[in-house]
C-alpha cells in the first residue's frame, strides 16, 4: 500500500489544500538499565516527522511523491510524545512484542485524538515485523492494531 496524497487539515479541521508532504511515525521502547532482564522500567516514545515532497509530472497516470533531501530542509518535527511505564511481561526472546505494544499504541491512539490531523502515513517501527522468528514481529503487532501502515526496522533477521 502506498501513501497517497490526499485533503490536509490546520489545527482547525479547515481543508487547506492537498498534501505537499508526507507525515511518518516513528516508534521504539527503551529501557534505562543495561539489563533488560532485570528492568522493571521502560519508556516508550513516538514520534511524527513531515517531509516535504516534491510531485513528479512526468507520469500522468500516476501521482507519485518523493521524499527529496536535495534542497538541504530537514523533516519537521510536528509531533513528540513518551510515556513511562512498569514492565509487566517477562523477558522472552521473540516475544518483546507482548511488552512493548500497549503502550506505543496508547501514545498513538492518545496523538489521533488531539491531533488527528497529523496521523502519520507510516510508522517506522524498532522491531521486525514478517521477517520475525515468528513472521509476526512488533510492527506486525503495532500496523494490525493502529490500522497504520508500518515498517519493521530491525537490528537482526
Amino acid at each position: 500500500r502506498y501513501a497517497q496524497l490526499s485533503p490536509c487539515f490546520n489545527d482547525n479541521g479547515e481543508t487547506e489544500g492537498e498534501k505537499n508532504y508526507l507525515l511518518i511515525g516513528g516508534v521504539d521502547v527503551s529501557f534505562p538499565a543495561v539489563d533488560e532482564e532485570a528492568n522493571e522500567e521502560a519508556v516508550a516514545v513516538y514520534v511524527i516527522l513531515k517531509y516535504e515532497i516534491n510531485n513528479s509530472s512526468s507520469n500522468n497516470h500516476y501521482r507519485n511523491g518523493v521524499i527529496s533531501s536535495s534542497n538541504n530542509q530537514s523533516p519537521e518535527v510536528v509531533y513528540r510524545s513518551h510515556t513511562f511505564y512498569k514492565l509487566t511481561a517477562p523477558y522472552i526472546p521473540s516475544y518483546l512484542a507482548f511488552r512493548e505494544v500497549d503502550p506505543l499504541l496508547e501514545l498513538i491512539t492518545q496523538q489521533r485524538k488531539v491531533k488527528p490531523h497529523i496521523t502519520p502515513n507510516v510508522i517506522l517501527v524498532d522491531g521486525n515485523g514478517q521477517w520475525h522468528d515468528r513472521y509476526a514481529g512488533l510492527a506486525c503487532f503495532v500496523g494490525v492494531k493502529s490500522g497504520i501502515p508500518t515498517v519493521g526496522v530491525g537490528k537482526t533477521f
